[in-house]
């Protein structure tokens, strides 16, 4: 049995073919794009007829690697950084480097049979995605909308009070009319940020949408987790500042 390690980079991915006594036998760099990854498959079944792959970040710069690996029915586990950072202290080798990791990754694969599988893509990974981007545009919108209520209160004293959340359809006119009828630079900015923050009111609804159907797709209780389904906090304008 040969066990490779492979450690994952944006551009390149160390690998380092080992024994079943921990010797390493060959080590590689290869692209990180299509053609290496066949480049690194068709390398690693050159070197035996049975191997276990590990890999550090199959769930990010070793997503493509994890499906093709997969895919050719190779049995491979997802080694944790923290076991690399361990098994890297008793390499000969000093100091950090790719090839020197891709060894030690091999090693914690070789020694530690009870890793975890590679993270292959899917609907869980889709949505904490969409909800990752949902809470970008919310916290986007959470200061564009006091941005353009401190505006209001010093273009129209008073209004501010009346429209407090500048997230309501009807808040959103009601700020529109204030500004519309004020010049200057005040008054251009604050229309700027009230096309931010409808804009992003839209695309905050076009994602809910979208994590809903793919709740729904899933056949999971997700919405019942805090931060999947609508548990985000209503933003008050004047909160954040």
């Amino acid at each position: 049995m040969v066990t490779i390690g492979i450690d994952t980079h944006t551009a390149t991915l160390a690998a380092s073919a080992i024994d079943a006594a921990g010797r390493e036998l060959d080590a590689r760099t290869f692209r990180n794009d299509h053609r290496g990854h066949e480049s690194l498959l068709r390398w690693a079944q050159a070197i035996g007829p049975e191997r276990r792959f590990g890999i550090e970040g199959s769930g990010s710069y070793g997503a493509a690697l994890a499906r093709l690996i997969s895919a050719a029915g190779e049995p491979a586990v997802e080694v944790p950084a923290v076991l690399t950072q361990r098994e890297r202290r008793h390499l000969r080798r000093l100091g950090k480097s790719d090839p020197g990791d891709a060894l030690a990754i091999a090693r914690v694969t070789l020694r530690e049979p009870g890793l975890g599988p590679i993270q292959l893509a899917g609907i869980a990974e889709d949505l904490k995605l969409l909800v990752d981007a949902r809470d970008q545009r919310i916290s986007e919108r959470t200061r564009a909308a006091n941005r353009l209520h401190a505006y209001l209160v010093i273009l129209e004293p008073g209004s501010a009070s009346e429209i407090r959340n500048l997230t309501a359809a009807s808040h959103l006119a009601a700020a529109r009319r204030v500004i519309k009828r004020r010049a200057g630079l005040r008054a251009e900015l604050a229309r700027s940020d009230w096309n931010r923050v409808r804009t992003l009111t839209s695309e905050v609804v076009e994602l809910e949408s979208r994590i809903r159907l793919l709740v729904r797709e899933s056949g999971s209780r997700l919405p019942a987790i805090r931060g999947v389904g609508r548990h985000h906090r209503r933003e008050t304008p004047g909160r954040d500042r």
